[in-house]
């Protein structure tokens, strides 16, 4: 009797099928770490864009001499020297738009999550301005959650260096 070296089909299909199920589970696998990684980008790009945003708003009214708004979407903050910064609620963005000069506007925009809601507050005395972000789960019996909330004075620098009186 003679020895043969090598597979019959049936080993080889066994092998095969092993290897497919091996092979679709770490697709599988590898699908769900990849789905995990792009959340994970977009929730430190949205934190990124939070902590700006409140930085910048708090810098803003605080060097502002004067503080507009016509109605809860749109916030005009006037500095000493005549300059204007505008802050805009868009779908997805809080667009702060700089005028530059004549001819030139510095855009600037901060990435919200989906269904944010963002709102500017007027507190008086001493006149603050706040800036709140929330984010409706859309949960029975959970209230919003919030991301960012940021109250600034306006004009707490300008009287700080001295360019302004003090209100009494």
């Amino acid at each position: 009797m003679r020895h043969h070296n090598g597979f019959t089909l049936i080993e080889v299909m066994v092998s095969i099928s092993v290897s497919s199920v091996l092979m679709v589970l770490s697709l599988g696998m590898v699908h769900r770490v990849m789905n995990l990684e792009s959340s994970s980008r977009d929730q430190a790009r949205v934190s990124r864009s939070m902590t700006r945003l409140g930085h910048d708003f708090r810098s803003d009214v605080q060097r502002s001499s004067a503080v507009e708004t016509d109605h809860e979407a749109v916030l005009e903050l006037t500095f000493a020297d005549g300059a204007v910064v505008t802050y805009r609620v868009l779908d997805e963005h809080v667009l702060r738009e700089q005028a530059v000069d004549d001819s030139r506007t510095r855009r600037e925009y901060y990435n919200l999550p989906a269904d944010a809601d963002v709102e500017f507050t007027e507190h008086v005395s001493p006149t603050r301005w706040e800036i709140s972000v929330t984010r409706d789960l859309k949960l029975v019996g959970i209230a919003p959650r919030p991301l960012l909330q940021t109250m600034a004075e306006v004009g707490r620098l300008l009287r700080l260096a001295g360019l302004q009186e003090v209100k009494q």
